[in-house]
C-alpha cells in the first residue's frame, strides 16, 4: 500500500460534499478549525449545491472529487 505524505502547515485541504447537503455553519466551523492548525482550505463550489437531499447531482459530486484530486 502506498502511503501519502503527511500534511504540513501551509498545505491546502480541499472540501467537498460527497453525499447529503451540508450546513454552512458547520462547514465554516470546520474551516476555522483547520485554519487554526495552519492549513489553507479550499471549498469546492459543489459543496453547497442542492438536489433534493443531496449535495448536487451525482455527476457534479464526481467532478468535484476529480477536481480535488
Amino acid at each position: 500500500m502506498t502511503k501519502p505524505p503527511a500534511l504540513h502547515k501551509g498545505d491546502t485541504i480541499g472540501i467537498m460534499a460527497p453525499s447529503s447537503r451540508v450546513d454552512r455553519a458547520k462547514v465554516a466551523a470546520g474551516v476555522a478549525a483547520l485554519k487554526s492548525l495552519g492549513y489553507r482550505v479550499y471549498i469546492h463550489p459543489q459543496t453547497y449545491k442542492k438536489h433534493g437531499q443531496s449535495a448536487g447531482k451525482a455527476k457534479e459530486k464526481a467532478k468535484a472529487l476529480h477536481d480535488l484530486f
